[in-house]
């Protein structure tokens, strides 16, 4: 393959969409051809399990459940969508890829690690993005974005006590996924995640401060 695969992680509202969004229309400005793509989602298929996963406030769905349904929509989405760009020379950037599902499912709600890395494995193989940019906003930022969100927006179940609690909750704080989860997903894949505070530029996963501009076509899909 000989495109380049770039992920946006991090917690609810962490504003990970609008960064992708903005990283791939300023790469296509520059003239890369750019697949902007999320999960769940990104095949007709994928967008229904999305819906389920997501916004079905009377299906209560286990770790476990939780992490299959994922797994599905991601082996055909990387299937239908990511590989065949990439192997297009294609830049592709996603918005989630499997490193949520170890944060959320596994570190957060106590799936069995293993078990989570073997179903990945199972669903994309070998793929893994080069850069993975993870969004990193205080708590604060992020119960007031909820907040604002919380009279128009869909349920979500991953907002979990962040919103009105309700059937089909997942039973997590925004605090512990910014504090714990997110902080040993990253530290277990340092080499190719970047983190981003406010005001703070982008730093490697242990600390280092990143120097910014370049362009990230110089890392393709090997």
């Amino acid at each position: 393959m000989s495109g380049l695969f770039l992920s946006f992680e991090g917690g609810e509202a962490a504003g990970k969409s609008v960064q992708a969004a903005r990283l791939a229309d300023t790469l296509a400005t520059r003239g890369r051809d750019v697949v902007l793509t999320r999960e769940p989602g990104g095949t007709p298929f994928a967008e229904r399990i999305r819906d389920v996963l997501l916004h079905a406030r009377d299906v209560d769905l286990a770790p476990e459940a939780q992490a299959l349904l994922f797994s599905a929509a991601r082996a055909q989405h990387t299937r239908d969508v990511i590989r065949p760009a990439l192997a297009e020379g294609k830049i592709v950037v996603a918005d989630r890829y499997f490193d949520s599902t170890l944060a959320y499912q596994g570190y957060g709600l106590g799936a069995d690690l293993d078990g989570l890395r073997a179903m990945t494995r199972f669903a994309v193989g070998a793929l893994v993005p080069q850069r993975t940019f993870l969004i990193d906003v205080p708590v604060a930022v992020t119960l007031s974005r909820l907040g604002a969100r919380s009279g128009t927006a869909r349920w979500d179940r991953f907002h979990g006590d962040d919103r009105a609690p309700s059937p089909g909750a997942s039973s997590w704080s925004t605090a512990t996924v910014r504090r714990r989860v997110w902080p040993r997903t990253s530290a277990a894949r340092s080499i190719r995640f970047l983190a981003s505070r406010p005001s703070d530029g982008w730093r490697g996963a242990k600390g280092e401060r990143m120097v910014a501009g370049g362009d990230p076509s110089a890392h393709r899909q090997k």
